[in-house]
C-alpha cells in the first residue's frame, strides 16, 4: 500500500481532506459529507443498484468505513470489505470500530491504482466502489480513476457523483465539490461497457450513480 501523505506534500484533490482532519480530528465531520441522512441515501442507491452478497469489496475512499457498516447493519454478506483511505488517522480509527471481515488500508488510490489489486487477492473477484471520493476531482481526472479501477475490478464499478442537473438550485453549494454532468459520465461509461446502470431518482437530483458490470 502507498504511504500517507502530509499537508505540506498533498495533491490538490486531497487538501480538503486533510483541512478538515486538522480541523475535526478522525471524525464524521472530515469526511466532508452533509449529512448522514444523504450518506445514508446514497449507500442505500449503491447497495440496491449492485448485488454485493458474496463480493470482495474495495471501497475507494472509504474513510471511517460507514459504507461497510452500512452494510453489515443490515446484514448484506459481502465477502470482505476493504477500504481504502488517504487520511492515515481516519483508517487507524476506521480499524478500530471492529466491522465484520473489513480492514482498511492507507491509499492514495487516485496516484497509485495498483493499490485496488494489492488489496485484495488478484484471484479474488472484485467490486470497486466509490461513494463521495470523486468529489474533488476535476472530471478528466476523475474519469482516468475510473478508468483504473475499470480495468481492476473483476465484476462491476460503482460510484456516485453530484450531478449537474438537480431540482432545488438553492442547495448548489457542495464547498470544495465539483458537480459533473451525468451526461458525460455515461458516455464515458457506455465507452467501456453496455452493461450500464444509472440512477438520479434520489436526493432531488443532487446526486447520481452509475454502475458498470463486466
Amino acid at each position: 500500500m502507498t504511504t500517507a501523505t502530509t499537508p505540506q506534500d498533498a495533491p490538490e484533490y486531497l487538501a480538503p481532506y486533510h483541512e478538515a482532519v486538522d480541523r475535526f480530528g478522525a471524525s464524521f465531520e472530515a469526511t466532508l459529507w452533509a449529512s448522514k441522512d444523504a450518506q445514508g441515501k446514497r449507500f442505500g442507491v449503491m447497495a440496491e443498484m449492485v448485488d454485493l452478497s458474496g463480493r470482495v469489496i474495495v471501497d475507494a475512499g472509504a474513510a471511517l468505513g460507514d459504507f461497510a457498516v452500512y452494510l453489515a447493519q443490515r446484514e448484506i454478506p459481502y465477502e470482505r470489505y476493504i477500504g481504502l483511505d488517504a487520511m492515515e488517522s481516519v483508517v487507524e480509527e476506521a480499524n478500530k470500530r471492529g466491522v465484520p471481515r473489513a480492514k482498511f488500508v492507507t491509499s492514495d488510490f487516485v496516484a497509485h491504482p495498483e493499490d485496488y489489486v494489492h488489496a485484495a487477492s488478484p484471484r479474488e473477484p472484485r467490486v470497486i466502489t466509490f461513494s463521495g471520493s470523486l468529489n474533488t476531482l476535476e472530471l478528466e481526472q476523475a474519469q482516468r480513476v475510473l478508468d483504473d479501477a475499470f480495468d481492476a475490478a473483476t465484476e462491476a464499478v460503482i460510484f456516485n457523483f453530484l450531478s449537474t442537473h438537480f431540482v432545488h438550485a438553492h442547495r448548489a453549494q457542495t464547498g470544495p465539490a465539483r458537480r459533473f454532468d451525468p451526461l458525460a459520465m455515461l458516455a464515458w461509461a457506455f465507452e467501456k461497457t453496455p452493461n450500464v446502470r444509472f440512477r438520479q431518482d434520489y436526493l432531488d437530483g443532487h446526486d447520481a450513480t452509475i454502475a458498470l458490470f463486466k
